[in-house]
């Protein structure tokens, strides 16, 4: 049998081919394995990415509600101090058992005496003023958050000042005091937004020992309380307890009566 060979340049180039094949499957490997590194890359970057985004989104939910948490319990709710010029109302004497609401309003010692200038913010963020610095008559209702009866007479307030059981010529002002985010309805600024509180207000932040200086500034011993005040700013009469529209009405009167 004979043999027969190739020319020796059909084997070079046969050879010269399989190899160049074998070159050209090595580089589509390459490329192939060099994509999914690449691809691989990306996505551990894009993973990386989002985990970043997650963390700095939680961060940002972890801080806000920290901010958030440290606001509700902080009974100051970020008001300063009101500023009392003045001297301090005595603090009213144990009524008589058989006393009326109108004897009540009579022999208070606080009678014609002049209320202190008290100044601060309230909850629309503007400074307001009790007492002789008014230079208005005025109806200040004293009332804690946690106050059953204050809740109820809060509520009321809409309709006193709509129906003319609070007229227009005397100034409905609250002093939100003995404030603690331990005790119900917490916090005061949101129970006025609630009962769309239809008057102006201060917020009595406590001390750091709990004691509200505007609170003691006008002898507060219950909640409510009720201080009527003429332009001058002397008392006209004040009234511990829920009184109702009957005599919110006649103290009014008896205010406006008396600033004229």
């Amino acid at each position: 049998m004979i043999e027969r060979r190739l020319p020796m340049s059909d084997e070079v180039n046969e050879v010269e081919g399989a190899q160049s094949k074998r070159d050209r499957q090595r580089a589509r490997k390459a490329a192939a394995q060099a994509a999914q590194v690449q691809a691989h890359k990306a996505e551990q970057k894009k993973t990386t990415l989002i985990v970043v985004a997650i963390i700095a989104v939680v961060a940002v939910l972890i801080v806000g509600a920290y901010a958030i948490m440290k606001k509700n319990n902080d009974p100051t709710l970020g008001f300063s101090q009101v500023t009392i010029e003045g001297e301090a109302l005595p603090q009213p004497g144990q009524p008589d058992q058989n006393a009326t609401a109108d004897t009540l309003f009579a022999n208070d010692t606080a009678v014609g005496k002049t209320v202190p200038t008290i100044k601060g913010k309230g909850f629309d963020g503007q400074e307001h003023t009790i007492g002789k610095g008014a230079g208005k008559p005025q109806a200040i209702a004293v009332v804690a958050h946690w106050c059953h009866y204050c809740q109820e007479e809060v509520k009321q307030a809409k309709t006193w000042t709509t129906d003319g059981t609070i007229p227009e010529g005397i100034e409905l002002i609250a002093l939100t005091t003995q404030n603690n985010p331990q005790r119900p309805n917490w916090s005061a600024d949101k129970w006025f937004e609630k009962e769309q509180w239809p008057g102006l207000s201060i917020y009595d932040a406590p001390k750091e020992d709990g004691s509200s200086p505007g609170g003691d500034a006008l002898g507060i011993s219950s909640f409510p309380t009720w201080i009527f005040t003429d332009a001058e700013g002397k008392v006209v009469g004040r009234v511990s307890g829920a009184i109702g529209a009957d005599a919110v009405k006649k103290f009014s009167e008896q205010t406006l009566a008396a600033s004229k």
